[in-house]
């Protein structure tokens, strides 16, 4: 049976993680993030996210350590083991961010147990639940600021590709790709990252493909295999590229998610490309597009961050508060997996639906 450290961390004390140089000037509090993966590429979003409350990242992945005021990110919620949850509940003081849940096949009945709860991939059954639904955020980079990049503020003019894209084969990448074939200056480098032949998946170039999309005018953002959300959304607004997004008939996800956006929005590919090529046949509209963008962009981190430090703000006080949910029912009553399994559905048009109904093993 797993022992819990509690009240401690590998290789050192609590108190020596919450050290003097590394607490919150404000209130003399730091968050301890609990994670799977300590060079995890969802931690710069969610230091940047925490802000002066960010503290040491502490790598447990077997979840054999909670620490009071601690965020504990967590993709697989079935393995926080009884005793964990417990122990969550006494100290009444970590919250939790759930991620990878693209599928929504995740049992929510841990939500209750944290004195807060963020969650990637926006659920819309669980909206009107007592919890934050964050973006996914950026990935390709070490530090993410508050204030746009150097890189986001080249205008179109100086950007070698009208469009680029590098990732993964799908049904929706096939289609953009198809769409934008007759769009000039445009490039991609669409490779599986499936094994071929037993040599292993190819290697990748984060840098490079960081450059090229820096380097991008119109960054499209097809649906992967199950999900219309990703990374490269971020990224590219992170350097200025203006990301394009896909809707749904029976979903608009980034409003749902977003709120009011200017990010370029198509029920098509065809559609989209039609729209870039306007665009950038004007290129006033083109600039001040990317600066609307931008701008957005750059009020919306600050306002999401804003946010989430209050959450933490509400709990990590001198005297601590109890979990305001541990009486609640388990939050997966209000989306039992029917309800789940219709949300995986509303992500795909009807090529993705067959392809994904190929995919299943007959």
């Amino acid at each position: 049976m797993r022992s819990l450290k509690v009240g401690s961390q590998v290789g050192c004390s609590a108190g020596e993680a919450l050290g003097d140089a590394n607490v919150n000037d404000a209130t003399r509090h730091k968050v301890t993030i609990l994670t799977h993966h300590a060079d995890g590429a969802e931690i710069p979003w969610v230091r940047f996210l925490l802000g002066d409350w960010a503290g040491d990242v502490v790598e447990d992945p077997d979840h054999q350590v909670i620490v009071p005021e601690s965020l504990v990110i967590c993709d697989r919620l079935d393995d926080l083991p009884v005793p964990y949850l417990a122990e969550v509940r006494r100290l009444a003081t970590a919250g939790l961010l759930h991620t990878g849940d693209r599928r929504y096949r995740a049992r929510l009945a841990a939500y209750p147990s944290f004195a807060w709860v963020w969650r990637t991939y926006h659920h819309t059954a669980l909206t009107d639940l007592a919890l934050r639904q964050l973006p996914l955020g950026p990935a390709a980079f070490p530090v993410v600021s508050a204030d746009p990049l150097p890189a986001a503020l080249r205008r179109p003019v100086e950007r070698r590709c009208t469009w680029s894209f590098v990732g993964e084969p799908t049904t929706s990448v096939g289609a953009m790709l198809d769409a934008f074939s007759s769009i000039e200056h445009g490039q991609h480098d669409v490779v599986s990252s499936v094994p071929a032949n037993g040599s292993g998946p190819p290697a990748r170039d984060p840098a490079g493909d960081l450059a090229l999309l820096a380097d991008t005018v119109f960054a499209p953002c097809p649906m992967g295999r199950v999900h219309l959300e990703s990374s490269r959304i971020y990224d590219a607004l992170e350097v200025g590229a203006i990301p394009i997004v896909e809707r749904r008939r029976w979903l608009d996800y980034f409003t749902s998610l977003l709120g009011e956006h200017p990010l370029p929005t198509a029920r098509s590919w065809p559609e989209a490309a039609e729209y870039v090529q306007r665009v950038l046949a004007d290129p006033h509209a083109l600039g001040a597009l990317q600066h609307e963008v931008l701008t957005w962009w750059t009020v919306t981190k600050r306002t999401l961050a804003a946010a989430v430090q209050e959450d933490v703000a509400e709990v990590v006080t001198d005297e601590g508060v109890a979990p305001t949910w541990t009486d609640s029912p388990p939050l997966d009553r209000p989306a039992p997996r029917w309800r789940n399994r219709i949300e995986t559905l509303r992500h795909h048009d009807m090529p993705a639906l067959k392809a994904r109904l190929h995919r299943r093993p007959h």
